[in-house]
Formats: C-alpha cells, sequence, structure tokens
C-alpha cells in the first residue's frame, strides 16, 4: 500500500471507533430513559404515586388564531398504590404558568376519570379563565389500593371574543402541570 492509501485506512479506521463508540454511549444512555414524563414518582406516608404526562408535563403555543376548538390537550395520569388501609394518600394537581404574553383571555378545562374505581378524583373544570401564575386545579385521593389510576385532561382555549384580537400577534404562552403529594388523613 502506498502511503496515500495507509491514511485513508487509518483515518476510515479512526472514524468507524468514534462511531461505534458514540453509539455505545448513546445506547447506554437511552436505555434508562424512556418516552414522556414517566419517571416521576411521588412517595408519602401512606404509598407511592406516578405521574405520566402524555408528551411531559409542559404545554408551549405560538402563533395562535382565535378558535372555538383547543390549541393544547394534555392527558395525564396519576397511579397511586397507597399501602395503608385507614390512611388517604392525597395529591394536589396545578396548573403553573411559566409565561403569557396573551392580552385576551387563555381559559382552559379539566376532565377527570376514575379509571382505578379508587378514592376520589378532582371535579370537573368547565371552562375558566387563566388567572394569576399558579392555578390550584384540585386535590384527588386513593385509599388502599394497588397501583389505581386516576386520568385527566386538561384543554388550553384560544377564543375569539368577536372583537379586535391583533394585540396577541406574536404573543405566546408556556404553562406546565405540577402534581404534589399532600399531606395524608
Amino acid at each position: 500500500m502506498n502511503k496515500r492509501n495507509k491514511i485513508l485506512f487509518y483515518i476510515i479506521g479512526i472514524l468507524i471507533v468514534v462511531v461505534l463508540g458514540i453509539s455505545i454511549s448513546y445506547a447506554f444512555f437511552t436505555s434508562g430513559m424512556s418516552a414522556g414524563e414517566d419517571n416521576t414518582s411521588i412517595t408519602s406516608n401512606a404509598g407511592v404515586m406516578k405521574i405520566v404526562y402524555d408528551g411531559g408535563n409542559k404545554i408551549t403555543a405560538n402563533k395562535l388564531l382565535p378558535n372555538d376548538e383547543a390549541f393544547a390537550t394534555k392527558v395525564f395520569t396519576v397511579t397511586g398504590t397507597n399501602t395503608t388501609k385507614e390512611i388517604n394518600m392525597p395529591y394536589e394537581v396545578k396548573l403553573v404558568v411559566d409565561n403569557n404574553t396573551f392580552k385576551s383571555p387563555i381559559s382552559y378545562t379539566l376532565t377527570g376519570e376514575n379509571t382505578g374505581s379508587n378514592g376520589t378524583i378532582i371535579g370537573n373544570i368547565l371552562e375558566t379563565n387563566i388567572t394569576g401564575t399558579s392555578i390550584t386545579l384540585g386535590t384527588g385521593s386513593f385509599k388502599n389500593a394497588s397501583s389505581k389510576v386516576h386520568t385527566y385532561t386538561l384543554k388550553l382555549f384560544y377564543k375569539d371574543t368577536n372583537t379586535d384580537q391583533s394585540a396577541d400577534m406574536g404573543a405566546n404562552i408556556k404553562v406546565h402541570i405540577e402534581v404534589t403529594g399532600t399531606k395524608g388523613a
């Protein structure tokens, strides 16, 4: 082999080693993660709750047009394993506003389903305007249970007000859902 072929051979060999190294590192780091935010757990004195957000707990929207349809829908589940017979295992759900530059109201609805037929869920919330930076949507709880599920659907709206909404051109909103354990009773 001439000198030029040797250099080319060494370069290709080094590239193969680098690509393999990156591939192995990527496989190692991604094997421990799963889609969505289903690794969120809350441990309380009464048991463990696991929260799964369809696509993560954040909602970001830009360049919205007024519409009667929801511009964002977020489904999330709270799964409870309560290890006691007497103590409820309660949780609280909040809608946290990280950024909202809209002048017109952004509204939301929340519906819940007691998929696991256990404990109490947050009552349905009819369309309500977002005000402030942290909105408590309600509390739910699990009784003595193993892997019982409460499923929630949050929808966000930017409705047509039949007035000039051009002040909202270029506006954006960024919110996230926060689920926390509260003291059992």
